[in-house]
């Protein structure tokens, strides 16, 4: 079975994270911003890519934070979330229609795609343990 590999960056800065609200299919719901990884790619590479094509910033890897399976959608996920934080560049939005800044403990798991409840998890984690 075709898997996709998905990776998604968890922008850190100030102790708050960055999220973002869809638009299109599952419009409403918040993420971490990411992509697919290209043929060729590293996921590190990858989601460094999908931060500046996503919020035009240039963004460096923290530190890789959980791999989950997602087999929620039509074609099953490999998504791997990152801790980044942003090196130059202020967000600037063009394939979602908000983003804030916030507390990890103030993230509505009802906001976001069940799927994404591990990544919270391993988010809040290697925040506190800073």
């Amino acid at each position: 079975m075709n898997q996709l590999q998905i990776v998604c960056g968890c922008l850190i800065e100030n102790d708050q994270v960055f999220i973002a609200q869809r638009l299109g299919k599952d419009a409403g719901l918040w993420e971490f911003p990411g992509g697919k990884v290209e043929n060729g790619e590293s996921h590190e590479e990858a989601v460094i890519r999908e931060l500046e094509e996503e919020l035009s910033i240039k963004a460096e890897v923290l530190k890789k934070l959980c791999t989950i399976e997602d087999n929620t959608k039509d074609i099953p996920l490999i998504v791997t979330a990152y801790a980044c934080q942003i090196l130059e560049g202020k967000i600037q939005l063009s394939v979602h229609s908000h983003g804030t800044w916030l507390l990890p403990s103030a993230i509505d798991l009802r906001t976001f795609h069940t799927s994404d409840e591990p990544i919270i998890r391993a988010l809040i984690d290697f925040m506190t343990a800073e």
